[in-house]
């Protein structure tokens, strides 16, 4: 006759249990890994539109600081300041003009056009941008939107940049 207690192995109601458990687990690491992927490239898309965004806002601002003035389109959408003369040892003449550079957005990009030269792009993934003239000071309001894969953030940034060379 043998004894139970020296079988081995398991019964049916312990692996239903422990097959149930590894389940609910399993369950519960695709939840948290699935949540960690969508966190993720929410952060990793606003991370990049906040890049684009700011990268441009910065490159602007040190060089529209220089400018002597400024002018604006009606509709917002263009920038243009005039640069001071630069002659040919490097030095500012802030009382007579130089070159002129121009901003703008022109599908999904932000450009800079020095004088009649071609624009460069400043700053992909740009959807808008607005400019204003606040008198003297211009006003800049960036958006910037980026995705990453399924999911996309938008940034808006907003300066104001004054004009340090405008003469007296």
């Amino acid at each position: 006759m043998i004894v139970r207690s020296s079988r081995r192995g398991a019964t049916l109601p312990e692996v239903l249990t422990a097959s149930a458990i590894s389940l609910m687990m399993l369950g519960g690491l695709i939840s948290v890994g699935s949540q960690a992927s969508i966190g993720w490239a929410n952060g990793a898309s606003r991370v990049m539109a906040d890049d684009s965004a700011s990268s441009a806002i910065q490159v602007m601002t040190s060089e529209v600081r220089a400018g002597l003035r400024l002018t604006v389109n009606t509709a917002g959408t263009e920038a243009t300041v005039v640069m001071p003369y630069v002659n040919a040892q490097g030095d500012y003449d802030r009382f007579t003009d130089g070159g002129s550079v121009r901003y703008y957005v022109n599908s999904g990009k932000l450009y800079r056009q020095v004088g009649a030269d071609g624009p460069t792009v400043l700053s992909r993934s740009v959807s808008s941008a607005r400019f204003e003239d606040a008198g003297g000071r211009l006003q800049i309001e960036i958006v910037s939107e980026r995705h990453n894969g399924n999911r996309s953030a938008t940034t808006t940034l907003t300066t104001q940049i004054a004009l340090r060379n405008d003469p007296i």
